[in-house]
């Protein structure tokens, strides 16, 4: 069975899962010592990931504030919790930004 709320819970838990996936896939090859000599792979890598970030922001202002209201409406303060948080992580990548 479908959960009746599954479009909103996705939608907030993507404004922040794209951009940990990303780090995810590809943050071995940033962090790790043996790409030191690979300075064309982690510059096009940082890219992807800047882009990423940017796609944060762009969701956040795209979407955040509607799937806010949404769970208010409905009554779930685990969603708006969520929301919250979402908030702060894009407070931060304002900041790297």
């Amino acid at each position: 069975m479908r959960h009746p709320h599954i479009d909103l819970i996705n939608g907030v838990y993507c404004l922040m899962l794209d951009n940990l996936n990303c780090i995810r896939s590809w943050g071995l090859f940033l962090l790790s010592p043996e790409f030191d000599d690979e300075p064309e792979l982690r510059n096009r890598i940082s890219a992807i990931w800047l882009c990423s970030l940017l796609d944060s922001l762009e969701g956040e202002l795209r979407a955040l504030d509607g799937h806010k209201e949404k769970a208010e409406e409905l009554g779930l303060a685990h969603i708006t919790a969520a929301c919250d948080e979402v908030g702060l992580f894009t407070q931060c990548v304002k900041e790297i930004l």
